[in-house]
């Protein structure tokens, strides 16, 4: 659920199509995202999935999988 909600928050921000977003993409090489970008879609993110995304962790996403793991992690939404 977390995967096919943050492709659907992905394609309406870049205007790529849905399907052809895989979790192993590269943010910067792939779906072309600059700091600034990065930075924009992770405010949505963090407002999506009620996660706070501390600027320190952004250099840690590489890929679209990266950032699931961080939402599956960290997760308020998440079931004890």
């Amino acid at each position: 659920m977390v995967e096919q909600r943050l492709k659907q928050i992905i394609s309406d921000y870049t205007g790529l199509n849905v399907d052809s977003i895989d979790t192993s993409m590269s943010l910067h090489t792939e779906i072309e995202l600059d700091s600034f970008a990065l930075i924009s879609l992770l405010c949505e993110i963090e407002d999506a999935f009620g996660v706070y995304i501390p600027d320190s962790e952004m250099v840690n996403f590489q890929t679209l999988a990266d950032i699931v793991d961080y939402i599956n992690t960290h997760s308020q939404n998440e079931a004890s």
